[in-house]
């Protein structure tokens, strides 16, 4: 990074059930000066709305939490006015 500390990024799939109309999911892990930071994301697609659901942490959030989440939101935005 700019101050010259290792920073050293992983991303890759994460396999979660799918979301609104379309979704993707992904990890990212970052490792830093002894630091990791695991970020869980979901990509998602309802109607014409797009959505970033990330869950971000020492440790991964637990799939099941996740797909909740994602889930949830994608139900609010099913209702939601202009979607």
């Amino acid at each position: 990074d700019f101050d010259g500390v290792a920073v050293d990024s992983r991303i890759g799939g994460l396999d979660q059930p799918p979301a609104g109309d379309a979704s993707t999911a992904f990890r990212v892990v970052t490792d830093s000066d002894g630091v990791t930071l695991t970020s869980d994301v979901v990509i998602a697609v309802v109607g014409s709305t797009v959505v970033q659901i990330a869950a971000t942490g020492q440790r991964a959030i637990d799939a099941a939490v996740l797909t909740d989440i994602a889930k949830r939101q994608v139900d609010r935005l099913r209702v939601a006015p202009g979607t």
